[in-house]
């Protein structure tokens, strides 16, 4: 069975931090997100407001990785992506399932 913990906590630390730093940039802008990070910085905050701030922060970082994605998969990576007739030399289970560990370290 794969260790679920460490699987969920990277995926947690990719998409907070980047998450996190999202909606600090936003509280440039909106008086709203700066008041609630002010709240959330000194003693004022309380669990709920913890929770909420993760919360944005995740959906947050789940955008950013869209946005990232279509900026560099489609667009800039276009040119070095594997092709379809590349996947075909994936014949025995082993082959298929080192690639699906690479895959998954590489993205990790």
């Amino acid at each position: 069975m794969k260790d679920i913990t460490t699987t969920t906590f990277g995926l947690i630390i990719a998409y907070l931090l980047p998450g996190l730093f999202g909606l600090y940039t936003c509280s440039f802008w909106s008086p709203a997100i700066r008041a609630q990070f002010e709240a959330f910085s000194k003693a004022e905050s309380n669990a709920g407001l913890f929770f909420l701030v993760l919360l944005f922060a995740l959906l947050v970082g789940l955008q950013l990785t869209a946005f990232r994605w279509v900026i560099f998969e489609l667009l800039l990576c276009r040119r070095n992506g594997l092709k379809r007739d590349e996947f075909t030399q994936l014949k025995t289970k082993d082959q298929i399932e080192a690639f699906g560990v690479t895959l998954d370290e590489n993205f990790r």
